[in-house]
């Protein structure tokens, strides 16, 4: 493979990383990003790397530069390497590149990013401080992602910050992701039950070698089960490794095993080596959109007294022959939007469903509907605001002994 082509296919998985992270990654000002020479196009931009190429007295190219798409100032430049090896260079490029937006007047993060998804990523983040590029960690630990845009927003207002906390992706980062590793497993003839004890598995495996896992056919189920092993022998569970076990003799699963490993990897699991905490909420998330019916996602609506009455259900509830149970398509998810969504439209529908005409399953599935993306994003933050809500009220009721007030 040549280097034109491996450091192509790293430059797409930053695409990938930058989208996990919340950056959008159209062009200005559509988006965050402007790539290479696109910088000309504006004025304001191009006498930042007017005469700053890494290697003469032309112009700088950098690989990609995030910036706010109203005002143009530059928030985050990343550079980008094929071999792993050379993580170092390309945050080095990065920081050149960097120190030309300061100098310009721009506090601006520097990002190298180097290697392929089949075999391994690196990512190294670097800010200004007192003179000085430091890498910023977390816990201790250098981080092993790109920031998110409100990251970088904190990172070049507050001087000296240098830790992040891990955040979980997004609700529609993960339900795509998880569609992403549905669709493999289902290729590799794995039964919709077993999926999120396989995905569990290949976290937790990430998570105890701290991402030592080769992605060889011939190594990575092998691997995948012995990290799993000594995790839970390290719990004194070791038992339990004896059946969360992937499948030795499945070769489809081997062959492709690596993509949902470096799909988990840009997730953050392996940050979860410092973080129990964001390994649980991680998978908490993730397990909702991983399974046949993407376990936990449904709601109800009343076929007899207030007909068309939908609700979305988020906890194992009771439900009587009254009220039909919908589920997104097998192998299929949606965020919580979507589904507070789905539910809005058929209760303005209910009209249909008056005087004699029974809500049947027939007839439901006959709704079609569009989601614009204004739409969308309006119902993704009311709900977001109605989670904060809901925990906020539960608050006055919470002791920190039991969980629960007296």
């Amino acid at each position: 493979m040549s280097r034109h082509i491996s450091e192509v296919r790293t430059e797409d998985t930053i695409l990938d990383l930058l989208r996990i992270q919340g950056w959008r990654t159209e062009r200005v000002p559509k988006g965050f990003l402007i790539r290479q020479n696109e910088y000309k196009n504006f004025p304001g931009l191009s006498g930042v790397f007017r005469g700053k190429s890494k290697t003469g007295a032309g112009d700088a190219y950098p690989d990609f530069l995030l910036v706010n798409p109203k005002s143009l100032l530059p928030l985050l430049v990343i550079e980008a390497k094929a071999k792993l090896d050379d993580l170092d260079k390309a945050l080095d490029e990065a920081i050149w590149y960097a120190t030309a937006c300061q100098s310009a007047g721009h506090s601006t993060i520097a990002a190298g990013v180097a290697g392929q998804e089949r075999e391994s990523i690196g990512i190294k983040i670097a800010r200004l401080v007192d003179g000085c590029w430091k890498t910023i960690a977390y816990n201790g630990h250098p981080i092993s992602w790109i920031p998110t845009p409100k990251d970088v927003e904190n990172l070049t207002a507050i001087p000296g910050l240098l830790d992040l906390l891990p955040i979980v992706p997004s609700t529609d980062v993960l339900a795509e992701k998880a569609d992403l590793i549905n669709r493999i497993l289902r290729e590799a003839a794995i039964k919709d039950e077993y999926r999120p004890a396989f995905v569990g598995a290949m976290m937790l495996a990430l998570w105890h070698s701290k991402g030592n896992i080769r992605k060889d056919p011939n190594y990575v189920v092998g691997d995948i089960n012995d990290a799993c092993q000594k995790a839970f022998a390290t719990a004194g569970k070791s038992e339990l490794g004896k059946i969360l076990r992937l499948p030795d003799a499945n070769q489809k699963l081997a062959s492709t095993a690596w993509e949902i490993l470096a799909t988990l990897e840009k997730l953050n699991v392996v940050t979860a080596v410092f973080d129990h905490d964001y390994l649980g909420q991680l998978y908490e998330t993730f397990f909702r959109y991983t399974g046949g019916n993407t376990i936990g996602q449904y709601f109800t609506v009343a076929q007899t007294g207030s007909i068309g009455e939908a609700f979305v259900q988020t906890e194992p509830c009771g439900v009587n022959d009254d009220c039909l149970i919908l589920l997104p398509k097998k192998g299929k998810a949606l965020s919580d939007a979507m589904l507070f969504m789905a539910a809005a439209v058929i209760r303005l529908e209910k009209w249909r469903f008056s005087y004699g005409r029974k809500l049947t399953p027939s007839r439901i599935s006959e709704y079609r509907f569009d989601i614009s993306p204004p739409l969308k994003a309006w119902a993704t933050d009311r709900a977001a605001q109605w989670k904060v809500i809901t925990e906020q009220s539960l608050l006055p009721y919470l002791t920190e002994e039991t969980g629960l007030s007296e």
